[in-house]
């Protein structure tokens, strides 16, 4: 009989503990997979059995160490639920390690692939789309009711959804593509599990995981920028940004989220008050004569009325969009560090 795998009780909203079992009962990842029993929702992982396994630690330490690894995960799996669209900010490790259970529920697969998909890209505070055996379906938070792409209640609400978003029209082509982009998503992030014990790599998700505001935004941003670019210079053209000349933002979203993070009088709590704004505004004017002064004032308050600061809503889907696509790049370089270390071994 197969060994039962250890497990970590894990404890939070249970919507968002939902979303993840939901997710971990249908697609096989590397790193960590969540079941429920009951009323709770336990945590299991490849890195809790080498735990009970390791002729280093002594028995009676097992459980403990096993404890200590989920909460190293802790991070790593709320920035992957907070990716995949599942939030995840209420997750927390609680105190229960079990040593003893069954064996993991079997993987629904398709041609050896998960057939149920998550839209990843799709962000949706109403409910969760997802496509079983080709038909779209769509479970809404509040009624809890599933509806799949025929009937017209999901017709219905598909053109509220696209009406809503500006320059955005949902239709069945386009929760396709949605599909697709799970797909890779989800191939990416098990890929990058090979490379989360990076001290660099595991900052810039805990970072990522934090609560949506100005400061953990930024330090995402600064970790990803210095990443691609190894500066944090903020000359946002092709040349001397990554983030611009990969495509995963414009030049003018990162503008205004620079000076939105920036600015004091932001929505929500901006990285700095209103005396590091003014004691900038003094130190640029100082260098200027009274007719520059005035120029300079006038052409500020033009290029603040036309661009006014970015809502921390919106740049936090600016950087949920920009951490997914660092994710790929990371492990594009890191499938490209290996292949260039196997050649220079052999």
């Amino acid at each position: 009989m197969e060994e039962s795998e250890p497990m970590v009780e894990l404890a939070g909203e249970s919507s968002e503990l939902d979303a993840s079992e939901w997710w971990s009962s249908h697609f096989d990842f590397n790193l960590y997979n969540l079941e429920r029993k009951g009323d709770k929702y336990y945590l299991k992982s490849p890195r809790f059995v080498k735990k009970r396994d390791s002729k280093a630690i002594r028995e009676e330490d097992k459980s403990k160490a096993i404890w200590e690894e989920a909460k190293n995960l802790l991070p790593v799996i709320k920035a992957i639920s907070k990716i995949r669209g599942l939030g995840g900010q209420s997750m927390k490790i609680g105190s229960e390690v079990r040593k003893e259970w069954g064996r993991p529920a079997d993987v629904i697969v398709e041609g050896g692939r998960p057939h149920l998909f998550i839209f990843g890209e799709l962000l949706s505070g109403r409910g969760r789309f997802w496509k079983e055996d080709g038909i779209i379906y769509f479970r809404g938070h509040e009624t809890g009711r599933v509806v799949n792409e025929h009937d017209q209640i999901m017709q219905e609400f598909m053109r509220d959804f696209g009406n809503n978003i500006p320059d955005f029209a949902l239709n069945i082509p386009q929760l396709e593509f949605l599909v697709q982009q799970a797909r890779q998503l989800d191939s990416d992030l098990n890929l990058l599990e090979k490379c989360v014990d990076d001290p660099y790599v595991y900052e810039t998700f805990s970072y990522f995981a934090g609560e949506p505001n100005w400061l953990n935004l930024w330090k995402t941003y600064e970790m990803i920028k210095y990443c691609v670019d190894r500066n944090l210079g903020h000359t946002f053209t092709r040349e001397k940004c990554a983030i611009i000349d990969n495509g995963w933002a414009e030049e003018l979203e990162l503008v205004n989220f620079a000076n939105s993070a920036n600015y004091y009088l932001a929505q929500g709590d901006p990285r700095h008050s209103r005396a590091y704004y003014l004691n900038k505004e003094r130190e640029t004017e100082e260098k200027l004569n009274p007719a520059q002064k005035q120029s300079h004032r006038e052409r500020k308050a033009r290029r603040e009325a036309a661009n006014p600061p970015m809502s921390l809503p919106m740049a936090e889907e600016l950087i949920i969009r920009i951490f997914r696509r660092w994710c790929r790049w990371r492990v594009t370089n890191m499938c490209l560090e290996s292949y260039q270390h196997v050649i220079v071994t052999v």
